[in-house]
């Protein structure tokens, strides 16, 4: 503690001399003898700060509280102290008393095993009898009941503090509000995708209603306008459903005659989109067969195709809406024989193109469509030679389209 600098002084230091060297402390009665013996170096500065009389009532004021609430602090804590102390103590008892009755129990089976090797079967068995039966049943229930016991039994001698209940409950209702976000999110994220499900079923419905009427209309036949109605479609989607049972999805009866000797083909082959799995669907037996194709990547329903002889089918799986591509490569099917199969790649994916033209061994495609919109780009394959040429474009941009040559 700082005290006087003058000799065997040990008064508080009440004044600062501003000497040259070092600045010195000294009280009021030794401040003249200091200035005899080293000189006068300036005003001298006060070394204290000046309590007023009411800032001293205020303070002694807060003192006499203090004093007040220290001692009920006191007997808050003792009493509680005593709470947590006889619950502890009440816990403690209770524990011994069941680790005293667990080890004459434990006594008890160890002396009995020493003279017996059976258990008669009684209606009612000691505590002895039911703790070896249930080890004949579970071979470690005896240390795992033992294990967590302990945590019970240490967990009621722990005190915790109100601070401590605090934490856990913040901790659980953190916990409980990220669960909570996951959850809203997972239900935003499901119905995100529930939409997309649906509007991507609805337009493939839409392409197939328009390619099976297109298909009618060229054996004569007529279907009913509503097929082709956007709102129609929009409403049935309320009922879209997955199924394997081809008997749930409405048919189309074609008079029986639709399947002479001049169309020969009964089956209908298609992919699930972004899959290997290859669907053929009997239309006269009204029965599917999914077959998972040894194809390098998943294709797509939005193909264009062409059935070049009974049988055998020429399939492009056009735009992939995932990667956001167009394939270049195209492959022939068996339909009796769909592992049978050859491919083909063209120079550069042309996306969506409806159905594909067949003449004189080539495949020709006339505009399409892919991610920079519809287009003119037109050409066909040579199957002899292997390669794609391109031909003068369409005058106008076409998307899906049918094509027929003769």
């Amino acid at each position: 503690m700082e005290t006087c600098e003058f000799e065997h002084c040990k008064n508080d230091p009440e004044y600062t001399c501003p000497c040259p060297i070092k600045q010195s402390k000294f009280c009021e009665a030794h401040i003249t003898d200091y200035i005899k013996s080293q000189g006068y170096h300036g005003k001298f500065i006060e070394n204290f700060i000046e309590i007023s009389r009411s800032e001293k009532l205020n303070i002694s004021a807060q003192c006499e509280a203090a004093l007040i609430e220290l001692k009920k602090i006191k007997d808050q804590i003792a009493s509680k102290a005593n709470k947590e102390m006889r619950k502890i103590i009440e816990a403690t008892v209770s524990n011994f008393e069941y680790i005293k009755q667990q080890e004459d129990t434990y006594k008890e089976i160890l002396g009995f095993f020493s003279i017996n090797n059976r258990i008669i079967k009684r209606n009612e068995y000691s505590r002895k009898d039911k703790v070896i039966l249930e080890s004949l049943k579970a071979p470690q229930s005896i240390l795992d009941n033992l294990k967590l016991k302990e945590k019970e039994m240490i967990s009621k001698v722990t005190y915790r503090s109100d601070q401590d209940f605090n934490d856990m409950i913040k901790n659980y209702t953190d916990q409980i509000e990220e669960m909570k976000k996951s959850i809203d999110q997972n239900k935003l994220d499901l119905i995100e995708e529930i939409g997309k499900i649906k509007q991507s079923a609805s337009i493939c419905i839409e392409h197939y209603i328009n390619q099976i009427g297109l298909l009618l209309d060229s054996f004569g036949l007529k279907i009913s306008p509503e097929y082709f109605n956007d709102l129609f479609i929009s409403e049935k989607m309320t009922q879209f459903e997955i199924s394997e049972n081809l008997s749930n999805y409405k048919t189309l009866n074609f008079p029986m005659d639709f399947y002479d000797n001049t169309y020969k083909s009964r089956n209908l082959g298609f992919f699930n989109d972004n899959s290997k799995v290859f669907n053929i669907i009997d239309c006269i037996e009204q029965r599917t067969i999914k077959i998972d194709m040894n194809i390098e990547v998943p294709l797509w329903s939005w193909a264009g195709w062409y059935e070049l002889s009974e049988n055998q089918m020429l399939y492009y799986s056009g735009y992939n809406s995932t990667n956001k591509t167009c394939p270049t490569k195209f492959y022939i099917f068996d339909l009796e024989s769909p592992q049978n199969f050859t491919v083909h790649e063209i120079a550069q994916g042309k996306g969506y193109t409806g159905a594909l033209g067949y003449y004189k061994s080539c495949i020709y495609c006339f505009g399409g469509f892919n991610s920079t919109g519809y287009l003119k780009i037109s050409g066909f394959y040579d199957l002899q030679k292997k390669e794609w040429k391109d031909i003068e474009p369409i005058p106008e941009i076409c998307g899906y389209n049918s094509i027929s040559l003769w």
